[in-house]
C-alpha cells in the first residue's frame, strides 16, 4: 500500500548536523565495492556548494574532497581532476594549505586537466590511509538552452556541457561542472542555491529544502558511491509516496494528475519485475523528472525524459522501464567500457525485448528481426565489433550496442538454458553491485552459473565485427528404409565461421513441422534431420533469434534503409517557391543522417534510383520527379483532389502528411521514399517520422500516434522442396 501526497520540504537541517551525518556515512560506507580506480590518492567524496544565477548564465562553488592515501602514494603524489573548459578555478588547498597546481587543456575534450602538486611536507607524521581535505573554489559561464538545442541530433540531446535558460538548468556529469577524476566512484553531499521559483533534482536523497529571500537552497546527498552528479533545476511540480521504503517522485512541469498515476503506477510495476529477476532495488528513491530538452537518460535514482517523449502513450510501458532497469545495469553495476559498453545490451534485453516476450512469440520475433534489420541498415559496413562500442552518439554504433548486443543475449540464454541464465543475472548483479565491471566480468558470472566454459561464445560476438551471413547450397531427401525421411542440407557462412547452434524447421507436405538444433562451425557443412512425414520445405533460423546478417529481400522497405545510406540523396521542389514548405525537414535529415540535398533539376533520377537511396519531398503538384518513379508507389498510394488512400486506407487530403518507402526496382538495397503533405507545417510531422522510421508507410493526420505499416519481407533461408523428388 502506498501513501501518496503532495511533496512538501523537510525542515532545514543544521549545517553542523549535515555534516556529522555525511562524515559519519564516509566512515562507514564500504569502500571496498568502489576500488582502486588507479591513482596515487583515492577520492572518497565530494561536498559541493554551488549558487547559479540564471539571468548570467553563471555559476559559483567550491568543492571539498576528502582524500586517502593509497600504498603506492610516492614522494611528491600528484592528483589529477578534471574541470570544464568554460569554468575558472579561483583556489585550491590542501588541508588548509595553498597547493601547488598546473591547468593544461585537453581539447578534443573541451577539458581542464589539472595537476594538483601535493608537498610532501603537508604530509610529515601522516600515515599512509589518513584522509586529507582538498577544497577547490570555482566559477564558470554557460551557454543557454537554445544554443543546446541547435545541437541536438536524431532528436536526443547528446549534450556535453552544462545549459542555463528560462526553462531552467541542467548539468550532466559527464560536462565536469565540477572538479572530478575521468573515473571515479565517490560519495556526495551538495547544497544548491538557485532562484526561488526553481526545485532541483539530483542523485540521492533529499536531505533540506528552504526559502531564503528570493533564492531556494537545497541539499543533497548519496548513501552510496556512484560515478558522478547530475543537476536539474525547473519550476517543478512535485509528487510524493512511499512504496516498500522508497520515496517515488514525479517532477512534472504542471499539475497533472492522470499523468503521474501512471508514471508512478509503471514505477512500481518494473521496481517489483526487477527485484525480483535482479535483486533489491539499490537507492532510496526513484524519480520521474520532466526535461525541456528531448532527452531519454536513466540516472542513479532517477530518469530524465524530454516533455515530449514524456507524454508519449507508449512511453510509461517502453522507455520507462529501460531507464528502471538502468538503475540495476550501468547506475549501480558501473561501465567500465575498456573492453566495450555492456550496459545498453544487458539493459535492452531485460527491458525492451523482455515487454515484447512477454506480450506474446510473434511480438518477441518481431522484435528479433527488428533489430537485424536495424543493424543490417545502419550499421552492416561498419567495422566496429561490440568490444569497440562504447556510447550510441550514432544510429550505426547504435545499432551495434543495442542490437546485437541485446542479441548477444538471447542467444547466451538459448546457450546455457533459461535457469542457469536467470542465476547469471543475478550473481553479476551481486558480485559487481557499485564497482565497475566489464563483459569479461558477466563471462565470469554466467559460466559459474551455468559450469560452461563461454569463452569462445564471448571471444566471437564480442570481438568480431559484422555478422555472419548464412545461405542454403544444398538440400537431399532419402527415403528410410525404416519408414520416414532423411533430410541433408548443406549450410554456408561467411568466414570466418561461427560456432552456432542454428534452429532448422522442416515443414512436411501436410504442414507438420519438425525442429532442431543444429551445431555448425565450418564454413560449408552438411546436416541431416530424420522426419516422419515427407518433407515440403525447410528453413533455417525462422524465428531470427541468431544475429546474422540479412538478405535484401528480407528487408522491407522503409525510412531507415534510406536513413542508413549516407550517399542517399533529398530531392527537394524547384526553386519556384515550393521549397520554402519542405526546406526544415530537409535539413534536419541531411544534419541527422548526413545525405545530400539536391533539387529535382539536378537530379538524373535514373543514375541515381542505380546506385542510392533517394527521398523525395512533395507530391506530383509539387516535386517533378515523381513523374519518374510514380509507378512504384501505385500499389500502396493514391492520390485523388481531396482524398489520399495509403495502404486501401483512405484519408482527407487536408491536414494530411504522408511518407511512404517502396524498394528501388534497380537496387533491392536501396529504397525510394517520398514524403508530402497538404499543409505548411511539414517539419512538425517529418521531425516524428524518425521515430516509425522502421516502417513503409506512415500517416500523420493529428497529434496522435499515427497510421503505419511495413510491407512483408520475404524468406531468404527457406528452401522449398516440392519439386525436389527423394530417393
Amino acid at each position: 500500500m502506498t501513501n501518496s501526497t503532495l511533496y512538501k520540504p523537510p525542515t532545514f537541517l543544521s549545517p553542523q548536523l549535515i555534516l556529522l551525518v555525511f562524515f559519519m556515512l564516509i566512515a562507514n560506507a564500504q569502500e571496498s565495492a568502489a576500488g582502486d580506480l588507479g591513482g596515487k590518492y583515492r577520492l572518497l567524496s565530494h561536498e559541493i556548494s554551488v549558487t547559479i544565477d540564471a539571468e548570467l548564465r553563471t555559476s559559483s562553488g567550491k568543492d571539498i574532497i576528502t582524500l586517502r592515501d593509497t600504498p603506492d602514494a610516492g614522494p611528491d603524489p600528484e592528483l589529477t581532476l578534471y574541470l570544464r573548459d568554460g569554468s575558472t578555478i579561483d583556489s585550491i588547498r590542501y588541508n588548509g594549505i595553498d597547493a601547488a597546481y598546473s591547468i593544461g587543456r585537453i581539447k578534443e575534450d573541451h577539458l581542464q586537466e589539472i595537476i594538483i602538486d601535493i608537498d610532501a611536507t603537508t604530509r610529515l607524521g601522516k600515515e599512509s590511509g589518513e584522509e586529507k581535505e582538498l577544497i577547490i573554489e570555482f566559477h564558470g559561464k554557460y551557454e543557454s538552452i537554445e544554443a543546446a538545442r541547435s545541437r541536438i541530433r536524431r532528436g536526443v540531446a547528446y549534450v556535453d556541457d552544462g545549459m542555463i535558460g528560462p526553462e531552467g538548468i541542467y548539468f550532466p556529469s559527464n560536462a565536469y561542472w565540477y572538479p572530478r577524476e575521468k573515473v571515479e566512484l565517490a560519495l556526495f553531499k551538495i547544497d544548491i542555491r538557485v532562484p526561488g521559483e526553481l526545485t532541483t533534482v539530483t542523485e540521492g536523497r533529499l536531505v533540506s529544502a528552504e526559502k531564503l529571500g528570493a533564492q531556494s537552497v537545497e541539499s543533497w546527498e548519496t548513501t552510496k558511491f556512484i560515478d558522478g552528479l547530475n543537476l536539474v533545476a525547473a519550476r517543478f511540480f512535485v509528487t510524493k509516496e512511499v512504496y516498500k521504503g522508497i520515496n517515488l517522485y514525479t517532477f512534472f512541469y504542471k499539475d497533472d494528475p492522470e499523468l503521474t498515476k501512471t508514471y508512478l503506477d509503471k514505477t512500481r510495476y518494473y521496481l517489483d519485475l526487477y527485484t525480483d529477476m535482479i535483486g533489491p532495488y539499490p537507492f532510496s528513491k526513484f524519480a520521474v523528472v520532466e526535461n525541456f530538452l528531448p532527452t531519454g537518460y536513466g540516472m542513479p535514482s532517477f530518469t530524465l525524459l524530454g516533455s515530449h517523449v514524456l507524454r508519449l502513450p507508449f512511453i510509461p510501458d517502453t522507455s520507462l522501464g529501460h531507464e528502471i532497469a538502468h538503475s540495476w545495469w550501468g547506475n549501480s553495476v558501473f561501465i567500465d567500457d575498456s573492453f566495450g559498453n555492456w550496459s545498453e545490451a544487458l539493459t535492452t534485453y531485460t527491458a525492451d525485448y523482455l515487454y515484447e516476450r512477454i506480450k506474446g512469440r510473434t511480438e518477441a520475433r518481431n522484435f528479433r528481426l527488428s533489430k537485424l534489420r536495424g543493424y543490417k541498415n545502419f550499421a552492416s559496413s561498419s567495422p566496429i565489433s561490440l568490444s569497440d562500442f562504447k556510447d550510441a552518439t550514432t544510429t550505426a554504433s547504435r545499432s551495434i550496442g543495442y542490437n546485437k548486443g541485446s542479441m548477444l543475449f538471447g542467444m547466451l540464454e538459448a546457450t546455457i538454458g533459461k535457469k542457469a541464465f536467470a542465476r547469471g543475472l543475478k550473481l553479476f548483479y551481486k558480485q559487481n553491485r557499485f564497482s565497475f565491471a566489464t563483459w569479461n566480468d558477466i563471462r565470469k558470472a554466467f559460466e559459474s552459473a551455468s559450469n560452461t566454459d563461454l569463452g569462445w561464445f564471448f571471444d566471437q560476438w564480442l570481438m568480431q565485427p559484422d555478422a555472419p551471413t548464412l545461405s542454403i547450397y544444398d538440400v537431399t531427401v532419402d527415403s528410410k528404409k525404416s519408414g520416414g525421411y532423411s533430410v541433408g542440407v548443406t549450410i554456408g557462412q561467411t568466414r570466418p565461421a561461427y560456432r552456432l547452434n542454428l534452429p532448422v524447421v522442416v515443414t512436411s507436405e501436410d504442414g507438420r513441422e519438425t525442429k532442431e538444433q543444429v551445431a555448425i562451425d565450418k564454413e560449408r557443412q552438411t546436416v541431416y534431420l530424420d522426419v516422419d512425414e515427407k518433407p515440403a520445405s525447410i528453413e533455417l533460423d525462422p524465428d531470427y533469434t541468431i544475429f546474422r546478417l540479412l538478405y535484401d529481400t528480407e528487408i522491407p522497405p522503409s525510412f531507415s534503409v534510406f536513413f542508413g545510406d549516407r550517399s542517399g540523396l533529398i530531392i527537394m521542389p524547384d526553386s519556384g517557391g515550393k521549397e520554402s514548405k519542405y526546406a526544415a525537414i530537409a535539413n534536419l535529415f541531411s544534419k541527422d543522417y548526413g545525405q545530400r540535398i539536391i533539387t529535382y533539376t539536378d537530379a538524373d533520377i535514373e543514375e541515381y534510383a542505380s546506385e542510392k537511396s533517394i527521398l523525395i519531398l512533395g507530391d506530383r503538384r509539387e516535386n517533378p520527379v515523381n513523374k519518374l518513379v510514380w509507378k512504384y508507389f501505385e500499389k500502396t498510394l493514391k492520390i485523388d483532389e481531396d482524398r489520399i488512400t495509403v495502404a486501401g486506407k483512405q484519408y482527407q487530403r487536408a491536414g494530411t502528411v504522408v511518407g511512404v518507402a517502396v524498394k528501388n526496382p534497380f537496387n533491392p538495397s536501396k529504397n525510394i521514399c517520398i514524403l508530402f503533405g497538404d499543409t505548411d507545417d511539414i517539419f512538425t510531422y517529418g521531425k516524428r517520422l524518425r521515430y516509425f522510421s522502421t516502417k513503409s508507410h506512415v500517416v500523420f493526420t493529428g497529434s496522435g500516434t499515427p497510421d503505419k505499416g511495413i510491407s512483408p519481407g520475404s524468406k531468404a533461408l527457406k528452401y522449398d522442396l516440392s519439386k525436389k523428388k527423394s530417393n
